[in-house]
């Protein structure tokens, strides 16, 4: 479930990926989910620190 089907993808690996998923429950999905706002929070506060210390620009999330 860490990778992304693809186009090109046959449909074997697909039909793989939707049974990994029919297998999670919707509260499972959501308890892993970051409260709302919670990323735009940790950015907030991440640019601030870096402000504050004179450290330059923060870096960027890979997300």
């Amino acid at each position: 479930m860490q990778q992304t089907a693809l186009a090109g993808d046959p449909a074997d690996y697909v039909e793989s990926d939707v049974a990994d998923l029919a297998e999670v429950g919707v509260a499972t999905v959501r308890a892993l989910a970051p409260a709302p706002g919670q990323r735009l929070l940790e950015e907030i506060r991440r640019a601030r620190t870096s402000t504050l210390s004179n450290d330059g620009p923060p870096n960027a999330r890979a997300d």
